[in-house]
């Protein structure tokens, strides 16, 4: 009996000895495979000088763990779009050493702390952190797309040149968890491949619509552009304390024939990446002209401003001052009924051919303005260096109960006051509103609580019947 069960014992341990070992051994292969890929792939970064894509994304995701949303940092998304080309060409391992040149040169041209990894095959991921602004992003984006163009010797005189596009996006404005971000960025690089080759593009949420991200869409706006579909409806500005009509906000719309009417937000976008958004400012400015003096045909006792939006990207246009001078000279209006709005103060204060056109439009004699969003202690100093003639506040401004915000609308205010600016109000749709405006000591007003955008006509019978000086309420008609 104790034989028969030594035996039993025996060959159950046998067996289970065997089992182990097996597990052991698939285990030791797993493992063996595993170490020997993350090796190669590890070789080959320390070649290119990248992260693998493993560490990056790592590197990424602790980095959300531990920031607040009040921190921003940039994504980049790099695609080599001619890769199969010269594949085809020159064969796998020419084009693969060609590709490791480019990347170890665009690892190169990245600033201290910069990240950057083999995402796929041609495609690479570069993380820029809260050091670094959404000007020095798009700068990065420049000087990456000049790196890629540059001809790559493959041997003896033989080189080859790469395409490519880059797409771009911000955290938190784009995303709040990785997989949001690279949904963003996906888009931002589709969109900057139909820009054409060497374009960025920065993610939009009219990329995310049906209208705004496909190639119809694109072909709509060419239509829209021949057949005159686009049209600007204008906000007034009242002047409060002496009650009177100060000028109007043009706001440009596209009457789409199967989607209706249509704000920036669905169309800006696109424009800006094609290079149409300077046929749009030409056009706005010289529709403003001819709009101007009709109204002061009909009114010529109504001195009054015309305000219109410049993008950063048209402001990037050398030329746009000189187009500008152009119109105003061909219809004989003064420049300065016309008040241009710079939207993004920190990126016009630091790009020196944003810098340069906006002193050239102040020589010429047309109104600046900046939207006051992102101004604080540091901007006002700068600000003070710059010709500018108005401060947009919106209602974030004078809504928000912070001790904070509520300092630094007092400091814009007085700055105004100091430097003899204008302060307008955007946003004001009732009583309240209105009350606390004043209290600030701001008098120009735009707003619900005296009208929606207008079309022209409209504005004319506004004007007209002096409607700002009736009793009003608060319209239930949702903006244009």
């Amino acid at each position: 009996m104790f034989l028969q069960m030594t035996n039993e014992t025996y060959i159950m341990v046998f067996f289970g000895v065997l089992i182990l070992t097996v597990l052991l051994t698939i285990g030791l292969i797993v493992l063996v495979r595993r170490d020997r890929r993350v090796y190669k792939e590890e070789q080959s970064i320390i070649l290119e000088g990248l992260l693998t894509k493993t560490a990056l994304v790592s590197s990424i995701n602790s980095y959300l763990a531990k920031i607040t949303p009040e921190v921003s940092f940039s994504l980049l998304y790099v695609d080599i779009d001619n890769y199969a080309d010269i594949t085809n060409a020159f064969g796998n391992k020419d084009a693969a050493r060609a590709l490791e040149k480019v990347a170890y040169h665009m690892s190169q041209s990245l600033p201290k702390r910069v990240q950057m990894a083999n995402y796929k095959t041609t495609q690479f991921l570069i993380f820029m952190r809260s050091d670094y602004d959404r000007f020095q992003c798009l700068e990065l984006a420049k000087k990456l797309l000049e790196v890629i163009k540059k001809p790559v010797r493959i041997y003896h005189d033989t080189t080859v040149q790469f395409t490519g596009c880059i797409g771009v996006c911000y955290y938190p404005a784009h995303g709040k968890k990785f997989n949001q971000l690279m949904n963003s960025l996906q888009l931002a690089l589709q969109s900057a491949k139909k820009a054409g080759r060497y374009s960025f593009a920065v993610y939009s949420a009219s990329m995310t619509d049906g209208r705004g991200g496909d190639v119809e869409y694109h072909y709509d706006l060419k239509k829209a552009m021949e057949n005159k579909e686009f049209v600007l409806y204008y906000q007034p500005i009242i002047n409060v304390e002496t009650n009177k009509f100060f000028g109007v906000e043009a706001l440009v719309r596209w009457n789409h024939p199967k989607h209706g009417v249509l704000t920036p937000v669905q169309f800006i976008n696109t424009m800006e990446q094609t290079g149409d958004i300077n046929w749009i400012g030409i056009w706005g400015i010289e529709t403003m002209a001819k709009e101007y003096m009709e109204l002061r045909k009909n009114f010529p006792e109504v001195d009054c401003i015309f305000n219109m939006n410049l993008s950063t990207k048209q402001l990037m246009e050398d030329s746009l001052p000189q187009e500008f001078q152009k119109i105003v000279r061909k219809y004989n209006i003064p420049a300065d009924i016309i008040c241009l709005e710079v939207t993004d103060f920190a990126l016009a204060e630091k790009d020196g051919t944003i810098k340069q056109n906006i002193y050239s439009f102040k020589k010429a004699g047309f109104l600046l303005a900046i939207n006051g969003f992102g101004l604080d202690y540091t901007a006002l100093a700068s600000l003070e260096k710059m010709p500018i003639d108005i401060i947009k506040l919106d209602r974030q401004f004078f809504e928000s109960d912070s001790l904070i915000n509520t300092r630094i609308t007092d400091l814009i205010v007085e700055f105004a006051e100091k430097h003899k600016i204008l302060i307008v109000s955007e946003g004001v749709e009732n009583e309240e509103m209105l009350a606390t405006v004043r209290k600030m000591g701001i008098n120009l007003v735009q707003g619900f609580y005296f009208s929606k955008p207008l079309l022209v006509a409209d504005l004319h019978k506004f004007i007209e019947n002096a409607a700002w000086k009736k009793e009003q309420s608060t319209p239930s008609i949702p903006e244009i």
